[in-house]
């Protein structure tokens, strides 16, 4: 019943879910990218920071989120280290990941992930690779 996007043109992923089961959400950026429609989506707040900053500042909005959207375009490294503050904060639920097969480095963080936690939807998702990791 909760979401929280991080990147992904501010709201994005949150427009399509907000008109299902999602009852609140959170959506982070480094600017604001909203647009159209997203500036007036019922239930969601915007927040300008980065990944990192998120998990600092609004912790129990992140913890709150059954699902969280991560299509932010960091580097393989920061994303395993951001994927590790989200273990270490406890969180328990979904997150579902853009990019997966981008290049060599996000290649890299995918195979790092303990396979009994992890999906490669590829098939059915982003070009460039979608991935889900349940936590």
């Amino acid at each position: 019943e909760y979401l929280a996007e991080f990147g992904s043109e501010f709201g994005t992923a949150l427009r399509v879910l907000m008109n299902s089961r999602v009852k609140r959400g959170w959506a982070f950026d480094m600017e604001d990218q909203r647009y159209g429609e997203a500036r007036n989506l019922s239930g969601v707040e915007f927040r300008i920071c980065d990944a990192f900053e998120a998990m600092s500042k609004y912790p129990g909005d992140i913890l709150m989120a059954e699902l969280i959207h991560f299509d932010s375009r960091i580097d393989g490294l920061s994303k395993i280290k951001w994927l590790k503050n989200l273990i270490e904060m406890d969180y328990h639920g979904i997150v579902l990941m853009n990019d997966i097969h981008l290049n060599k480095y996000m290649n890299h963080f995918w195979r790092l992930i303990d396979p009994e936690l992890k999906a490669d939807l590829t098939h059915v998702g982003h070009h460039t690779g979608t991935g889900v990791v349940v936590l």
